[in-house]
């Protein structure tokens, strides 16, 4: 089988969140399975690997960048115009077999993508809504995004950043690369799949292919040596809640808070993430540890095994990895039945999924699981059976590979 030289495009590494994170393992599968692979980086972080490229160059090529950014957004079109096509990618210094872009908001310019799919073969996975909507990275209740994008109400949140609503103009032209069969679309969950077709961009449902997990790294580890080692209470019904950024709208702490409040006796609450600035009165009275953003692997997996339940009503996500990750090590999960968060989670087999927004199910399920210790730990088992058979990595790479050399082998 012909070795594949692969160019995957991200907004950044594993250290900026799911996305990049996804991206990140990506780059490694197809350099372990003997492929060539540059990971293109919008956002570099401090994290270096060899397999690392700058999108956007280095000190004045981030100038220029930023520069074009904030014009874009000064008229409108935020993150519209942007000068990838000026850097190394069309240069030819590699001429790769593959153009693999996944999330590209702040990033990656629609206009550059429809240029460099117009001269070579790309694959774009969906990380969120972006790809088909006027710029929103999920649209929530929000409907436009099936007909014409405008009066968003999203305007002048990240990443519409901008007072000029041309959200309309924005999904126009992207639903017009996607008419044109320049790229390859792929998804990771079946509802990401039909929020896709709900826009009118394809005629053919997109290839689903899911997010995977290290099994090996993530894994289940004995409770109480665990807590002892990373000094958590040991006698102690732990709640994980976690996000890249705690206060992230879309993750739902709001309603992770308000559920918690309602448990007697509280529960130790184990918060990974970035806290806000200014720790709120909404934290007040609970008893939470902020571990901060980790981005050290092996320590988040310590984390993830110690916890009893995976608290996380987000509003919308697409294949959450760290829902996956929980899973992997035998840590269930309790969510919001949103996105696609029940192609992941079977209902009390590995965990629990209640009504968007509704507290009062959050509370009950909260407490079902604190009092049912034996079910709790069954749906742990179960959890960590369905990803080693359904979400391992070589079931993600085996899926790319056999995609790519289809498109090479044309």
């Amino acid at each position: 089988m012909k070795k594949l030289l692969v160019a995957v495009i991200s907004k950044s590494d594993a250290s900026g969140g799911g996305a990049g994170r996804s991206a990140e393992t990506l780059t490694r599968l197809l350099i372990q399975n003997g492929h060539v692979a540059h990971h293109w980086l919008g956002y570099p972080s401090k994290r270096w690997l060899p397999s690392m490229r700058k999108l956007h160059g280095e000190f004045f090529g981030q100038m220029f960048y930023r520069s074009c950014l904030y014009l874009s957004r000064r008229i409108g079109l935020p993150d519209f115009i942007t000068p990838e096509i000026f850097f190394h990618i069309y240069r030819k210094e590699v001429d790769y077999d593959i153009y693999h872009f996944n999330d590209i908001t702040i990033t990656f310019s629609p206009i550059a993508l429809r240029w460099l799919a117009k001269h070579t073969r790309v694959v774009w996975t969906f990380r969120d809504c972006s790809p088909f909507t006027g710029g929103c990275i999920y649209p929530l209740e929000c409907t436009a995004y099936m007909n014409d994008c405008g009066n968003c109400p999203q305007l002048g949140q990240w990443p519409l950043l901008t007072s000029i609503d041309r959200t309309g103009f924005v999904r126009r032209f992207k639903r017009t690369t996607a008419r044109q069969n320049l790229f390859i679309p792929v998804v990771p969950s079946n509802w990401m799949a039909e929020q896709a077709m709900s826009s009118g961009f394809f005629e053919e449902k997109p290839a689903v292919i899911y997010n995977s997990v290290n099994i090996n790294l993530f894994r289940p580890l004995d409770k109480v040596t665990i807590r002892q080692i990373l000094q958590l209470p040991v006698d102690q019904f732990i709640v994980l809640i976690g996000s890249m950024e705690l206060n992230n709208k879309f993750k739902g702490l709001n309603y992770a808070l308000e559920a918690l409040r309602h448990i007697d006796p509280p529960p130790y609450i184990l918060a990974i993430g970035s806290p806000p600035k200014n720790i709120s009165d909404e934290f007040k009275g609970l008893n939470i540890h902020f571990t901060g953003y980790i981005q050290d692997d092996i320590l988040l997996a310590q984390y993830y095994s110690a916890a009893d339940i995976f608290l996380f009503p987000t509003l919308a996500d697409n294949c959450p990895n760290s829902v996956l990750e929980t899973m992997a090590t035998a840590t269930p999960t309790i969510a919001f039945s949103v996105g696609g968060l029940p192609e992941l989670i079977d209902h009390n087999s590995t965990g629990l999924l209640v009504r968007p927004k509704n507290v009062s199910e959050l509370v009950a399920a909260l407490r079902f699981a604190i009092d049912n210790v034996e079910k709790r730990i069954s749906w742990g088992k179960a959890a960590r059976l369905k990803v080693e058979n359904s979400f391992n990595e070589n079931i993600l790479i085996t899926k790319y590979l056999k995609l790519y050399h289809s498109l090479v082998d044309e």
